[in-house]
């Protein structure tokens, strides 16, 4: 009898891949300025300079306006094989990785 080694996984669920403080300047407009629509390099020239304002407002703190500060989080469902984010494929043997070919293992609830 031949035996065939078939890699196999499981999806590792919302796995934190990345994180990042964003700024939200609520007073810029990232598509019209003066209505006229924005291009990108526009809209980055004038973040970098709303950046360097929000830097000396930092030093001083003396300024009342209101400026919104987050964390991001990128999440993603990971095959535990290849580590990589969790592309499904499906052939008639059933559901697989798309990046690795690992065979997705049925879940035991316990039932």
């Amino acid at each position: 009898m031949e035996t065939t080694d078939v890699k196999t996984c499981t999806i590792k669920r919302k796995v934190l891949m990345d994180a990042r403080v964003e700024a939200e300047f609520p007073y810029l407009s990232r598509y019209h300025y003066g209505g006229k629509e924005k291009t990108p390099k526009e809209y980055a020239r004038e973040l970098e300079q709303e950046i360097k304002s929000f830097v000396d407002f930092l030093r001083d703190h003396r300024s009342q306006d209101l400026i919104q500060l987050s964390v991001e989080r990128d999440e993603a469902d990971i095959c535990s094989n290849c580590i990589q984010p969790w592309e499904p494929d499906k052939d008639e043997d059933g559901i697989y990785c798309a990046c690795c070919g690992a065979r997705l293992q049925e879940a035991d609830d316990g039932k």
